[in-house]
């Protein structure tokens, strides 16, 4: 079991800055290096900002890259745990960390402790350490799994995978966080369950009216026209527009979008929605209202995405979202109510077909979790009411559970004899 040690929580964030040199002195034997062999390190609980120890072993790395590397441990001995270790800048705050302790929705991987270590004793490099939940698939595993089987993903995780990455979007934009980096290799995704988690906010930023930002931001195949024409005044509907094309992407089997540098995937853009207009340039950046582009008329989306047969409520997104004007690009909130989406709305009986050994023939997937009076607060009033009359708010929901119980028979306490006889019925089936 974690001990833990009470401190006084704060909001700041800056707080963890002033404790890195305690936390390096308690951490100075971890090298900071995966090891089968258990390490024991003096964390922070991301929730509470109370000091305690914890016990991680079995490390193997699952990813690496520029930003540093992931592996999974057994925390504790219990669980399975993805640890994101960075390099730090003892001189700043770490955005990432930040933001991640500050939010919490079903839909966004949560944090659950954080730790600072060193690479070696001669080393004066600092890193820190995200210890998250972990979900094993991703995304674009996913896609990438039924493009190999020449085989189209299953419309109910379409419409399922879709409505969660929405729905977790919605809720940071009503915080003014941006993503950045919306795109498959981000979504985590258990398809047992259905469940989506939107991972890595390493680029993720609070947008600021007026305040400029980098327009060098984006994977390409997902990244937002504006960012293409260099804005550095854009909002949170650079999130909709890669949104969009992971929702064409599940439809199509492959990226929307597959340009091969900045103006390429410009020109594959045009090559779907049509030369823009001067307008739109203009809104996306003025400084490029001059510039003249040959003219080039929209694709239809039934003629790219030939594999789906009628499926014009899927092909209704992908309108609202993919759309040059960043103002006119619909909102996360907004886009939820889509009938689309009606199917996760009405709580529906969700299955797919089966791709397991244990010989059923459909997959029953977990209803979505319930809405917060939080999220409520920011989701258009038309919505609000669907989700209501469908009871898929928390209160709802727990008035119901509360409901059966009241309307359940009590059982009375059962006499020793009763009691063997229940182990002896159990122990025969």
């Amino acid at each position: 079991m974690a001990s833990k040690q009470q401190v006084t929580p704060s909001n700041d964030s800056s707080r963890n800055s002033s404790k890195i040199p305690r936390l390096l002195r308690q951490n100075s034997k971890l090298d900071g290096v995966p090891d089968t062999e258990p390490v024991y390190v003096d964390a922070i609980d991301a929730a509470t900002g109370e000091h305690i120890k914890i016990m991680y072993s079995g490390a193997k790395v699952i990813g690496s890259g520029s930003f540093g590397m992931v592996f999974v441990a057994l925390l504790d001995g219990e669980r399975e745990v993805a640890i994101k270790k960075v390099l730090q800048d003892k001189r700043y705050k770490n955005r990432e960390l930040q933001i991640l302790r500050e939010i919490r929705h079903p839909n966004i991987v949560s944090l659950m402790y954080f730790f600072y270590s060193i690479a070696n004793s001669k080393s004066k490099d600092t890193y820190l350490n995200l210890v998250q939940e972990y979900i094993p698939q991703t995304l674009s595993r996913v896609i990438k799994h039924y493009w190999h089987v020449r085989q189209p993903i299953p419309m109910t995780y379409v419409v399922l995978y879709s409505f969660q990455m929405i729905r977790g979007l919605a809720y940071v934009h009503s915080k003014n966080i941006c993503h950045r980096d919306i795109k498959p290799q981000n979504l985590l995704v258990n398809p047992e369950t259905g469940v989506l988690k939107i991972c890595d906010f390493g680029s993720t930023k609070v947008l600021v009216p007026g305040e400029p930002n980098v327009s060098y931001i984006c994977s390409r195949y997902y990244r937002a026209p504006e960012l293409i024409f260099g804005a550095t005044q854009y909002t949170v509907r650079i999130d909709m527009w890669s949104a969009g094309c992971v929702v064409g992407e599940l439809l199509l089997g492959r990226p929307l979008f597959p340009g091969d540098s900045g103006v390429d995937q410009l020109v594959e853009i045009i090559k779907v929605l049509g030369t823009p207009s001067l307008e739109q340039v203009k809104e996306m950046n003025p400084q490029y209202s001059k510039f003249v582009f040959p003219s080039i008329k929209s694709c239809p989306w039934e003629k790219l995405i030939t594999n789906r047969g009628q499926c014009e409520d899927a092909f209704n997104v992908l309108r609202a979202l993919l759309v040059y004007s960043p103002s006119q690009r619909q909102p996360a909130s907004e886009a939820l109510a889509a009938p689309f989406f009606q199917q996760v709305l009405s709580n529906s009986s969700l299955e797919v077909p089966s791709t397991n050994s244990t010989g059923r023939a459909s997959t029953a997937l977990r209803p979505i979790e319930p809405f917060t009076e939080e999220e409520l607060s920011y989701l258009p009033p038309e919505l609000v009411e669907t989700i209501r009359r469908y009871g898929l708010t928390a209160a709802s929901i727990h008035h119901s559970q509360e409901s059966q119980h009241q309307s359940s028979p009590q059982q009375a306490p059962a006499t020793p004899s009763t009691r063997s006889s229940r182990r002896g019925s159990s122990a025969n089936t």
